[in-house]
């Protein structure tokens, strides 16, 4: 995974093992204010490592002169579904 924040010239990368929970437990210590959500994603990190920013500067990732209008773009749900439909047609 890449964390980059809008602002920060800093960028780190992780490699490791994520994996999915929906038990009550776990997702009863993740709340968002007071919603319980759906499912859980834990993240066992091997490597943690810091970039050196320029790409994503000169890329100007973070320049919204530079950012696209979204509607030509399917939503992330339609995204999602139509990677499940893929997934069990195999």
């Amino acid at each position: 995974m890449l964390f980059a924040v809008p602002g920060i010239e800093k960028v780190v990368r992780i490699r490791g093992t994520a994996s999915i929970h929906v038990d009550d437990a776990s997702r009863s210590e993740c709340l968002d204010g007071s919603a319980v959500p759906k499912l859980v994603i834990k993240v066992a990190i091997d490597t943690l490592l810091f970039h050196c920013p320029k790409a994503l500067m000169k890329a100007g990732l973070w320049n919204q002169d530079a950012y696209q209008a979204r509607e030509f773009l399917p939503s992330l749900l339609n995204i999602i579904k139509d990677q499940q439909v893929e997934k069990h047609s195999r």
